[in-house]
């Protein structure tokens, strides 16, 4: 533990400069999530190799530290929703001599979760409002045991949900979840209303455990890299599927064919839905599907899907 009020530098004559010129913190215009951005005036000393960031939630009070190099940002990761941090900075010499503490930066991570509020519905429906951390998108859940939870919805707060089958279940609860920044991936069924890329690393799954699903993206979806991944079985309707409701750009990933039930029939089976348009090439997705299964992605253009064309099992 450190603290900024007791702390004691080493100042010599050659560095008058950097103990007579504070570190200026500021923070950058970011969208705050568990992590924040800060920045500092670099100091005009030629003998500053490094800075150090110290930090913790009470003012003169720091718990915790970084260590960056000789630039004039650092990223500080791990905060906690609602909780607000203390933040000072030193300079570091080749020597490993400290300037004394800046200034005090304060900032609080704003609360990502959610208040859900009923409105008035129409007979039989049940609707309330989704607030939370403007332009971040929550998954709307709903559960009839408090123990078994459904992705219903996907959608950027604030925002109105509404469940239109209420009044055929005995009852029935509902919760949200938010989509942190940085998240790996999008799963489950329900509705984006905003642009999907995915890249390498990241992974697009609608439905949910071997439960079938639709996931609805109101706008473009381009797949350049990562894995796709598909619950496909016999029957009509039975697979994944992605509405994309713009343009759907093929650059790269992989599609990944879960097989429900043991078997799959010949046949055609989309996958991806667009309206807007389609660019690139099936021939840029790889696919990966079990074995004995002869199977390839191609563009139904008359009927704008993206389909995986099966021919024996």
């Amino acid at each position: 533990m450190v603290k900024a009020f007791t702390r004691l530098s080493r100042c010599f004559d050659f560095k008058l400069v950097v103990c007579s010129v504070p570190v200026v913190l500021f923070q950058l215009p970011v969208l705050a999530t568990q992590s924040v951005v800060l920045a500092w005036n670099p100091s005009s000393d030629p003998d500053v190799v490094a800075y150090r960031i110290y930090y913790g939630t009470e003012s003169q009070n720091y718990v915790s530290q970084v260590t960056v190099g000789n630039t004039n940002q650092a990223t500080i990761s791990g905060l906690a929703d609602g909780v607000t941090y203390y933040f000072a900075a030193t300079s570091i010499d080749g020597a490993g001599d400290e300037s004394p503490f800046s200034n005090e930066a304060v900032y609080t991570v704003p609360s990502a979760a959610a208040t859900l509020t009923a409105l008035q519905g129409s007979d039989g429906w049940f609707s309330f409002s989704v607030s939370g951390i403007s332009g971040y998108q929550y998954v709307v859940q709903s559960s009839t045991d408090l123990i078994n939870w459904v992705s219903v919805q996907t959608n950027t707060a604030p925002f109105t949900f509404t469940d239109t089958d209420a009044a055929s279940l005995p009852q029935c609860f509902y919760r949200t979840l938010y989509l942190a920044q940085g998240a790996t991936g999008l799963a489950g069924s329900g509705t984006i209303n905003g642009s999907v890329t995915t890249t390498d690393g990241t992974t697009l799954s609608p439905g949910t455990n071997g439960v079938i699903g639709t996931l609805t993206i109101n706008n473009d979806l381009t797949l350049g890299g990562g894995n796709l991944v598909f619950d496909v079985g016999n029957g009509s309707g039975n697979h994944d599927l992605v509405n994309v409701g713009g343009t759907l750009a093929m650059n790269s990933g992989t599609v990944i064919i879960n097989v429900v039930g043991g078997s799959l029939n010949p046949g055609v089976y989309p996958l991806f839905h667009y309206t807007g348009g389609i660019t690139g090439a099936s021939a840029n997705l790889g696919l990966v599907i079990p074995a004995g299964i002869s199977a390839t992605l191609i563009v139904d253009t008359p009927n704008h899907n993206l389909v995986l064309l099966v021919s024996m099992f």
